[in-house]
């Protein structure tokens, strides 16, 4: 799993160009961007950016301190980043653990990323946050979707998941399909 090897706030990170060599370190902070091939020959891509939210209902956007690494789940226009967070229920996880997965959008050239939704192990969205994607959704496609701003005042668009929001965008906002 891609998140349980690569921590979110790493210092370092080391990296060998082929099996064979010596690991190699570089200061974190020196990179934007991370991209690696797997053995079954799939790329993945982790990327380096401030983590913002709304501030209420205004398009003010308040970014955390620090630069976090954050998975590349869909690359296009925009990217849609995830990072997982795991807790212990209880001390020393006598009662297991619970898993949180936080999706975040960012367009090129920005810094930072903006969190559109939270999914608990379960698949399940957290609490508040259909309200939160909708909210939040209405300031980050504003100027790039109207279409979907328009599906969301009409209540015709309802995503559940950070991927119906990308599904959405492919089929109606894409520069391509404009």
């Amino acid at each position: 799993d891609l998140n349980s090897t690569f921590f979110a706030a790493a210092k370092k990170v080391e990296f060998k160009s082929t099996l064979g060599d010596k690991a190699e370190s570089v200061r974190s902070e020196e990179l934007k961007s991370v991209e690696f091939q797997h053995e079954d020959g799939t790329f993945s891509k982790l990327m380096s950016l401030q983590t913002a939210t709304y501030v209420g209902a205004s398009d003010k956007v308040r970014i955390d301190k620090g630069f976090i690494w954050l998975s590349v789940n869909y690359a296009g226009d925009f990217y849609l980043l995830c990072i997982l967070y795991t807790s212990a229920n209880g001390a020393y996880f006598k009662y297991g653990t619970s898993t949180t997965a936080q999706y975040y959008i960012a367009w090129p050239g920005n810094d930072y990323a903006v969190l559109t939704s939270m999914v608990g192990k379960s698949g399940m969205l957290v609490i508040g946050m259909k309200k939160w994607i909708k909210e939040t959704c209405k300031y980050l496609f504003r100027e790039k979707c109207p279409n979907m701003i328009e599906a969301f005042s009409s209540n015709s668009f309802k995503p559940s998941k950070a991927e119906e929001i990308v599904e959405f965008y492919e089929q109606n906002c894409h520069k391509e399909n404009q």
